[in-house]
């Protein structure tokens, strides 16, 4: 894969997961290797996402009503085309314990 495009994509997550998290709260990141590539997993203990907020994330320029400020709605829309590009898959989902997770699985080759 393309080294500066994949450390972007983790940048984009690990921030997005620090602004969405309270002060005292933990962002949890891994890399595992599984079936035929790899995962990256990165979950906050933010407020989590709303359910009619999820379809969307990954589009240009969308922000969530409750997104905090300062955010051009384009960092998740990046991540996701540079998953594209790499032939993998994004995933979103609400922690049953609260806050976000997502999901990257990028193949091996």
């Amino acid at each position: 894969g393309d080294p500066a495009r994949l450390r972007q994509l983790v940048m984009i997550l690990v921030d997005n997961a620090i602004r969405h998290s309270p002060t005292d709260g933990r962002v949890g990141v891994e890399v595992r290797a599984d079936a035929g590539g790899a995962s990256l997993i990165v979950e906050d203990e933010g407020p989590g996402i709303r359910p009619e907020d999820l379809p969307h994330l990954f589009e240009r320029f969308y922000r969530a009503h409750s997104a905090p400020r300062g955010g051009t709605g384009l960092g998740l829309a990046i991540a996701a085309w540079i998953v594209d590009r790499h032939g993998g898959r994004i995933e979103v989902a609400n922690r049953v314990e609260g806050g976000a997770r997502f999901v990257v699985h990028l193949p091996a080759s």
